[in-house]
């Protein structure tokens, strides 16, 4: 089989919300195949875009053929780029894959009849009370979800943690959890996302 050649690198950004954009890396072939990675950063798109710039003369100087050897060979400067970088490795396998006719979970090894999904509801939670969330956990049930996650703890960050106010903030994201919890029974299987809010102290 002829070594697949790149043609071009481009971007796209697609608005969910007002408060989020999602940034997806194209990579397409000589050939006409295209493949995927996403290198979501929200609120930092400019800075992805020249990340991309930066690296798409490397990127398209890669083969699918050798999927891995461009993440292997760069050192990310900052969190853009490794964005970028990420989205890129996604892209070459998605392609390398493509070009051995198989899935690409079954290329990586993985190979299952199903697949089991949450419902990630936060972001379209825009009334941010308890009732809300729980109108948004009933929402996902009734499209058939058995599995919620939700990141309650918006008043939460880590300057309030630092000065010892983490918990007081917490206490409208537990009750948060606790109207889902009561939406959608106690056999749900119910996840909670704190990203980058708490510190090791008040997380405890």
């Amino acid at each position: 089989m002829t070594p697949a050649k790149l043609r071009s690198l481009t971007l796209h950004m697609v608005r969910i919300t007002h408060k989020t954009c999602w940034t997806f890396v194209q990579l397409r072939t000589h050939d006409g195949r295209i493949g995927h990675g996403e290198a979501t950063l929200t609120g930092r798109e400019e800075a992805l875009l020249a990340a991309a710039q930066t690296l798409a003369p490397l990127a398209l100087s890669e083969s699918p053929d050798r999927p891995g050897d461009f993440a292997a060979a760069q050192a990310p400067a900052d969190l853009p780029h490794a964005a970028i970088v990420c989205g890129i490795d996604q892209a070459l396998w998605d392609l390398h894959a493509q070009g051995r006719q198989q899935p690409l979970a079954w290329v990586l090894g993985a190979k299952r009849e199903q697949i089991p999904v949450y419902a990630n509801i936060n972001r379209r939670t825009v009334l941010r009370t308890p009732e809300g969330f729980a109108a948004s956990a009933r929402v996902a049930m009734a499209a058939g979800f058995i599995a919620f996650k939700i990141a309650p703890f918006d008043e939460v960050n880590a300057r309030l943690c630092a000065q010892g106010q983490g918990v007081q903030a917490m206490q409208r994201g537990l009750e948060r959890i606790s109207a889902v919890r009561a939406a959608v029974g106690p056999q749900a299987r119910l996840m909670v996302d704190c990203h980058w809010r708490f510190d090791e102290a008040t997380a405890r």
